[in-house]
């Protein structure tokens, strides 16, 4: 974790210069990046809530979901499955 951060440090620093970054501005870059994440889970959770909702109960009978269950569904598959992209190597 020390070396993630130190790492976090240093392309701060390559990107500031010589100012550098307070300690509010780290801390306020991560609850930037902690909104960004929730507010993307919620986009990607509010789709299947309604796929799951138009289609789970005609089809095997089962109950509604709510938004907060399709968050957990998601994040449930993306342990379980994963994501793995293949980027292009170059050459």
């Amino acid at each position: 974790m020390k070396r993630l951060i130190r790492k976090f440090k240093l392309f701060l620093y390559r990107k500031l210069g010589d100012e550098g970054i307070s300690m509010m501005g780290i801390a306020g870059m991560v609850i930037v990046i902690l909104l960004i994440m929730f507010i993307a889970l919620i986009v990607i959770s509010l789709p299947l809530m309604w796929l799951w909702n138009l289609l789970m109960p005609v089809i095997f009978k089962l109950t509604e979901i709510t938004l907060w269950q399709s968050m957990g569904l998601f994040l449930l598959s993306f342990i379980l499955f994963g994501v793995r992209l293949r980027l292009p190597r170059k050459k």
